[in-house]
This record gives structure tokens, C-alpha cells and sequence, in this order.
């Protein structure tokens, strides 16, 4: 059960590195090879510049969005606070003794 536990935890690993490289990397490319283009036909620097801007805020959206429903979705898995507050044991409320050294007054 652990195995399958570790092996499900690499995979969920494996797929967050690889769409958080190709949310960063695709709007890059992409958006930033068409300001690179605009720059070199219109041969100016702004578009680039702007273009770069532009896929850091794409990028940063779609990690936002995935975030949002990765938290969903372990929302559904991982109970709730309230409901692990709820099946507390008896004994986990209670503080430790302190016994006192020197009890003269």
C-alpha cells in the first residue's frame, strides 16, 4: 500500500513539474516569438518587451487556474478540518501534567 502510495505521489509530481514547465514555456515561445517577429519586421524593441509581459501574465493565469483545481480536487480526497475536529480522540485535548518540584510556600 505504501508503494502505491509513493508511486502515485512521484506521478502527481511528475505531471506538476511538467505542466508548470509548459505553462511557463509555452506562453514564452509562443507569445514571445510573435513579438519577436513583430520586432524584427517593424524592427522596434517595445513589442518583444511587451510580448514577454504578456505571457508572464498568461503563464501565471494558468497556474492560478490549476491551483484552483488541484485544491478542489484534494478538498474532495483530504476531509475537511471539521470533520477531522469531530473524530478526536478522547485523550488529545488533554495537557501535561506538570508536576511541581518545590512545593513550599
Amino acid at each position: 500500500m505504501f508503494k502505491n502510495y509513493l508511486q502515485n505521489n512521484k506521478e502527481i509530481a511528475r505531471a506538476m513539474v511538467l505542466y508548470i514547465s509548459f505553462s511557463v514555456l509555452g506562453p514564452l515561445l509562443v507569445i514571445g516569438g510573435i513579438g519577436y517577429l513583430v520586432d524584427r519586421i517593424f524592427n522596434t524593441r517595445f513589442a518583444l518587451l511587451f510580448s514577454i509581459f504578456v505571457a508572464y501574465l498568461v503563464s501565471n493565469i494558468l497556474m492560478f487556474k490549476k491551483l484552483k483545481k488541484i485544491n478542489k480536487e484534494m478538498d474532495k480526497i483530504v476531509p475537511s478540518q471539521k470533520d477531522s475536529l469531530d473524530n478526536k480522540n478522547a485523550y488529545d485535548d488533554e495537557e501535561e501534567e506538570v508536576w511541581p518540584v518545590n512545593n513550599q510556600k
